[in-house]
């Protein structure tokens, strides 16, 4: 199930990066059509996202650490926003597009060590539904 995971999200990226272009100048017209590299961007963003969605909602909530998740949300949103200014002002618009890739890396670094000990350690609450008790 994971080899099927890992080529379902591989392809998802190749599908951003590669139709992307060609859907938005579909959508849109050609003069609006999304480049190739803020694709890409999209692309990586979605990676990290998918990464760090189930690591956030799966072990580090039910294992109650939820201010360590609003620190990384902050803090990477402080990353992503210093990206977009810094690219913008230069004059590179898909930078901004970099920058919320660059959050969501941050996001997903930040959080990885803890979400992997939380599995690690076996925590009793991790996957466990809030109110609900562990299974014996």
């Amino acid at each position: 199930e994971d080899t099927y995971r890992a080529v379902r999200k591989n392809t998802t990226l190749m599908l951003f990066v590669g139709l992307g272009p060609w859907v938005t100048g579909l959508l849109f017209g050609a003069d609006l059509a999304a480049p190739r590299d803020v694709c890409a961007a999209y692309a990586v963003s979605f990676l990290f996202i998918s990464a760090s969605t189930p690591l956030i909602r799966n072990l580090l909530i039910p294992d109650g650490q939820t201010r360590l998740v609003l620190l990384w949300t902050t803090v990477s949103a402080v990353v992503g926003v210093v990206v977009m200014i810094a690219t913008a002002s230069a004059g590179w618009l898909a930078g901004v597009v970099w920058g919320m890739a660059a959050s969501e890396a941050a996001m997903m670094v930040g959080l990885l060590g803890p979400g992997l000990r939380v599995l690690r350690d076996g925590s009793g609450s991790a996957g466990v539904a809030p109110g609900a008790e562990p299974a014996p």
